[in-house]
Formats: structure tokens, sequence, C-alpha cells
């Protein structure tokens, strides 16, 4: 299953959108007996994490494994095939007629045909960074724990967040790392770091674009602003945004990659990403 999980579920021959029936099955099942806790809180090491509606799995369940320490995170703890006929259980599935219930291609993708689960797009106020956009960021980011330089040649840790203006090596010729990062941070350090800098960038989107949204607009738009900074100068990106233009805002994406740096490659690759995600829901970091 990889380490997340989203589940839809049928009532009386078709999909539920019910957000009642998503709270019964979570309590009553995940809850009870998966001991499933909400939002990867501070502490809820080695536990499955559900996602609460109020953070954005409305329609859908949403429990994963990423706060599961490495250790038991090996292959050995992954069921992938049947000991009877050793055939994976994709190929099971897709061989009795459910080929859409293992339509698994990581923990970054939700829809591959581009679907949206919003029927019609919502005040960005409501809208909170989706599990699936933050499984984006952060695989682009990658958790570094201790102090490094980024594309800019400016300090940084964890998930890219900056540390100072100034590189690493000038921070520590002048003796002016700061204390708590000297010797690097813990992985939960990193996750509350993260969670800080995403309301932070949330904050400043939600101030920016007072259109509404939809979830895979809103997800892909604070990847470009958690990369490229909230203060961002894309006026066109803004206008068309301002105008319900939203089309032609997706397309502003891809001048946003610092061209003739070292870093235009891979920001041109992120940029693309996002805009696949925008236009059609889709989660794919690779």
């Amino acid at each position: 299953m990889g380490k997340a999980l989203d589940l839809h579920f049928n009532k009386n021959g078709q999909r539920t959108r019910n957000i009642k029936d998503m709270e019964t099955i979570r309590q009553c099942i995940f809850n009870k007996y998966l001991g499933a806790k909400w939002d990867w809180k501070p502490g809820q090491i080695n536990i499955f994490n559900l996602e609460s509606t109020k953070i954005g799995a409305k329609t859908w369940v949403h429990y994963d494994v990423r706060e599961f320490e490495t250790k038991y995170l090996a292959d050995e703890f992954f069921t992938k095939k049947f000991s009877k006929n050793e055939k994976s259980m994709i190929a099971i599935a897709k061989g009795i007629g459910l080929k859409d219930m293992c339509n698994c291609l990581g923990i970054y993708i939700r829809d591959t045909k581009g679907t949206k689960d919003k029927e019609e797009r919502i005040d960005s106020n409501k809208l909170k960074t989706s599990s699936l956009g933050i499984s984006f960021i952060t695989a682009f980011e990658s958790c570094k724990l201790l102090p490094y330089n980024d594309s800019e040649n400016h300090a940084t840790i964890g998930y890219g967040h900056l540390i100072s203006s100034r590189s690493v090596e000038e921070l520590v010729k002048n003796n002016s790392m700061p204390k708590k990062y000297r010797n690097g941070i813990t992985k939960q350090e990193a996750n509350d770091l993260f969670i800080s800098d995403l309301n932070v960038t949330e904050e400043g989107l939600r101030k920016r674009v007072k259109v509404p949204l939809f979830q895979c607009e809103f997800d892909a738009l604070v990847s470009l602003l958690y990369n490229a900074g909230v203060d961002l100068k894309a006026p066109k990106l803004f206008t068309h945004l301002e105008n319900k233009e939203y089309q032609a805002a997706a397309e502003e994406f891809k001048d946003i990659i610092n061209r003739g740096t070292a870093s235009e490659k891979s920001l041109r690759n992120r940029r693309l990403k996002e805009v696949d995600i925008f236009n059609n829901s889709n989660y794919i970091n690779n």
C-alpha cells in the first residue's frame, strides 16, 4: 500500500460523498480497532494517523504510516503477495475486474484521469493543504536534519526551512549559526518547522488570492509559494487568478524557474508537476 491509502466507499451501489458516513467509518473502525489518531500531531509516533475533515479528507478516508520509525517501514511489513498463488494484489484485483480498486501509482497521486472531488470551487479561506499536497511538497523539498545551502546558497534545514540569507559556511565562520540548529534537528522538529512554514504559506496565499479554488488548485499554489516564497512577484499569475482565468494562471507557473541558474532544470520539473496538480488533480512527484 505504500505509506498511505485514500479509501472511497460505496453505499447502495454508489460512492458515498456523505461526510457523516466518513466520520462513522473513521471512528467506528479506524479509531476503535486500529487506535488511529488525528492529523499528525506532535508525539503521535508509530501509530496510524487519520486526516480529519477540517484538514481536507471530507468524502474519503485517508490514513497513513508516515510517522512510523524507519525500522517499521521495512519491506517485510508490507504485504505484496498472497502465499497461495504468489500474484501481486494488483494483478489479482485486475484479474477479477476490480482494476480501479488498486490504481496505485505512489502516495503522490489521487486520480490519473484528472477528475476533481469538488463539483464546484469553494472559498480559499475554507481550504487547507491536503495530505496529498503535503506529501508532494515534502517529497520535493526532502528532509535534511543538518544545515545545508539551498540552490540560492542560503542556509536551510529540514523541509526547506530558511535559516538565513547567508550560507552555512558564513554562519559557521562568524559563529552566527543559531544555537538550535548547530548540531542539527530531530525529525519531529523538522516536521514542526514544516507545519509552521506551511501555515505561513497558506495564510499568505489566502491574502493574495480571494477567488474560489478547487482543492487541487489550492495545493498547487501552496507548493509554488512554499518553494518560491509567499511574496513571489508573479503579477500575471495573480491577475489571471483575480479574473478567474484559471487555465491562464496555470500556464504562468512554467515561467517561475529562475532561468539561467543551476536550479532551473529541477524547478522546471517541479512547476510542470504543479501545473498537473492544478489542472488535473494529478499528484505525481516523479
